[in-house]
């Protein structure tokens, strides 16, 4: 698990395929995709044991760049 911690309030992240992330949310994440985000301590944390993730899910890559496109789509 890992938690968004970044100033951002939306976050796309690209690098590691992990996708959308909104500030303060935990995921559930593979090990290797924890190891690189966490190598990021101004973007990412480790939550506390005890909190469960807001998603938990696949991730739409082609969804999220078309709402990154035109932000109006995102609310559709």
């Amino acid at each position: 698990q890992v938690r968004y911690v970044g100033v951002k309030e939306v976050y796309p992240d690209h690098l590691y395929k992990t996708g959308r992330w909104v500030k303060d949310q935990v995921k559930y994440v593979a090990p290797h995709q924890a190891r690189s985000l966490l190598r990021h301590p101004d973007l990412f944390v480790e939550p506390a044991e005890d909190e469960e993730p807001a998603e938990v899910g696949v991730v739409d890559d082609q969804k999220l760049d078309e709402n990154l496109q035109d932000p109006e789509k995102a609310n559709e």
